[in-house]
């Protein structure tokens, strides 16, 4: 190999590798705008931001800022992309068919040498069929009916019978993306295959069979660095980061810096790999040197990608298994399936609900779950492709149970170790604050959630919210300290001193009879009076979070709910399905306590004895509901 050429192939290799760098940079833009923690969500609604999530690091905002301008620049990322097989084959600088017929490959400057135009369209139509392609998976995977965007796109509605020829296309490439992975893998293979026949003059057999060889060998090699910028590939980085969460910013900047430099490492290696197996001269000259150090270095960054997505991604972050194989494994939470719970409200009139002891995840909601659902959690330190359906099991255990402390501990968990784009579980935190029982276990979160150790509030109704939150946990002097934050004015400040404190030790008593003998062992709690029809009708778990507090009753059938705050409620039991069907015809509800009103000049209430008569027998159909629109499912009495 003479200098020049020496010289040349490494100029087009760097090349390559910055502008495969330019590509991963754009996907990596892409990546941050739908999977990097930002803070707007949570101030835009006026909650409390997690530490955990106000990322100050000046690589964090160039990654923020890089996820903000995608858009711009999604247009020449694409441009790039139908540029890539010209210039990584104009880097080739093959021995024929690439410059004009007759003209041989002499020692003289590649730039000097006219370009054939034959083989140049020949490129531009191979990477127009390329991008179409990947479009096409990528409009296949993501797209829910392509109908109506071509109806709008002709402006006219469509015939049957284009209606049907389209639908035959959508669902073959539907067909076709169910194994996207192996179809883009092979697709890659197949851009050099082809290429490099298509660069081979002459139609003799053994130059095409040598040109087929290395071209398979360039698009198994090449698969290593395009497989991540395919629609397959793209999706599996996503869900790596998705993995990642908000667990902390350094792990972010070991994820972008890394993978911008093995991509960039790896593009550069390709074009040295594509040319020499393009010339094989050049390598033959190079005895044996360069060659097996670049196709090496490519076959390591596929073992490294291979050992990465399957003993961290799919062993510690459960990719590609679903939440009961990731965190139970082979074994089954419980080999029965668990009896539901029926929930009779009482108020002035009585309603019936129903809940499965089955979280949203499909799980069993029981002690066992839970406690292997944390071990999960603490064991990859919350690091997890399931993390957010794991504290979703958690918080509909915690519901079920009816306990204001664990909601508490798992929506600060979720806040403090993995805050997600969707300020869901900070808002069950305050709304949970708002309306619990006024405890020490209680106060302690309330304190966490003041603390600037794990969270800021940049919004004035946060402030304000946290003002309100110890105002109704009876300390006055927080509470003034929060609103002076928002600002309050003097006089308004003025007039919250002069006003009493809210209640913060309620009572509520009374006893249940269950057809006629005491009741022991049901469930008895308040809901706030706002929020009762929540809990009528078939629901999920989740809605039971409004339940304030619960309580069981004793071998007489007593109860006592005591440390409520100040609100008007409405009494809830519960029992399980097997013993109070879930049918409004079936039970039967006298001595209703009516409206539980808390307050000042009333801190306890004795709702008396309540009588509940269940017919088990009763016929299976409901009788209709009543007219009232907003009371289904409830007995008017």
């Amino acid at each position: 190999m003479q200098k020049e050429d020496f010289r040349c192939l490494w100029w087009w290799s760097a090349g390559f590798g910055l502008f495969g760098a330019a590509l991963l940079l754009e996907r990596i833009g892409s990546l941050m705008k739908t999977t990097m923690p930002k803070i707007e969500p949570y101030v835009a609604r006026g909650l409390p931001v997690p530490t955990a999530i106000d990322w100050h690091h000046p690589f964090s905002r160039a990654l923020s800022a890089l996820g903000d301008s995608y858009g711009r620049f999604s247009l020449l990322w694409w441009a790039l992309l139908l540029a890539s097989p010209f210039l990584l084959f104009r880097a080739l600088q093959p021995e024929r068919s690439f410059f004009k017929s007759g003209q041989p490959a002499d020692g003289s400057s590649p730039l000097q040498r006219p370009l054939d135009l034959a083989t140049a369209l020949r490129v531009l139509f191979l990477s127009v069929v390329s991008l179409w392609l990947v479009g096409a998976w990528w409009w296949a995977y993501h797209a829910g009916d392509l109908a109506p965007v071509v109806a709008r796109v002709i402006r006219r509605p469509l015939s049957s019978g284009e209606e049907a020829w389209l639908g035959g296309v959508y669902f073959w490439l539907r067909s076709v993306t169910q194994r996207e992975e192996l179809v883009a893998f092979l697709w890659l293979v197949m851009c050099g295959l082809i290429l490099f026949v298509l660069w081979q003059g002459g139609w003799q057999p053994l130059r095409l069979l040598s040109a087929a060889a290395r071209g398979t060998a360039v698009g198994l090699l090449g698969a290593v660095v395009l497989f991540p910028l395919c629609p397959a590939g793209h999706r599996i980085v996503q869900t790596i980061l998705q993995s990642i969460g908000s667990t902390g910013e350094k792990l972010w900047h070991v994820w972008a810096l890394g993978w911008l430099v093995v991509g960039a490492v790896g593009f550069m290696a390709l074009g040295v790999t594509t040319c020499l197996l393009a010339r094989p001269s050049w390598a033959q000259q190079q005895r044996g040197r360069l060659l097996p150090l670049s196709a090496g270095t490519l076959l390591l960054l596929a073992l490294l990608q291979g050992g990465y997505y399957t003993q961290v991604a799919r062993q510690r972050w459960g990719i590609g298994k679903d939440f009961h194989a990731a965190v139970f494994g082979a074994s089954k939470p419980s080999s029965r399936q668990s009896q539901g719970r029926t929930l009779i409200l009482m108020g002035r009139r009585y309603g019936i609900g129903y809940s499965p002891l089955v979280t949203i995840t499909g799980v069993e909601a029981n002690r066992q779950t839970r406690e292997r659902v944390w071990q999960y959690l603490r064991e990859r330190n919350f690091r997890s492709y399931h993390t957010e359906a794991a504290f979703m099991h958690l918080y509909d255990c915690a519901a079920l149970d009816w306990d204001p402390v664990a909601s508490l501990e798992v929506a600060f968990a979720n806040a403090q170790h993995c805050p997600s784009q969707r300020p869901i579980f900070v808002e069950l935190l305050v709304s949970k604050l708002s309306a619990c029982p006024i405890t020490p276990e209680t106060r302690r979160f309330l304190d966490k959630l003041a603390d600037a150790r794990f969270f800021q509030h940049p919004h004035p109704n946060s402030r304000r919210n946290v003002g309100d939150l110890y105002w109704k946990f009876g300390d006055r002097k927080k509470a003034e300290e929060w609103f002076r934050r928002v600002p309050v004015g003097p006089r308004e400040l003025q007039h919250i001193k002069k006003d009493p404190l809210l209640l913060t030790n309620g009572v509520v008593t009374g006893s249940i009879f269950l057809n006629g003998k005491p009741a022991a062992g049901l469930r008895v709690g308040v809901v706030p009076w706002g929020n009762r029809f929540e809990l009528l009708g078939a629901r999920l778990p989740f809605a039971q979070r409004f339940i304030v507090k619960g309580v069981t009753t004793d071998a007489q059938g007593r109860f006592r709910l005591d440390r409520l705050p100040a609100a008007i409620y409405a009494l809830v039991v519960a029992a399980p399905s097997k013993d109070i069907p879930p049918r409004v015809n079936a039970v039967r509800v006298t001595n209703l306590p009516g409206i539980i009103d808390l307050g000042r000049t009333k801190p306890s209430r004795d709702v008396g004895r309540i009588e509940i008569e269940v017919d088990k027998n009763a016929p299976t159909t409901p009788p209709p509901p009543p007219p009232t629109g907003d009371s289904r499912g409830v007995i008017e009495t």
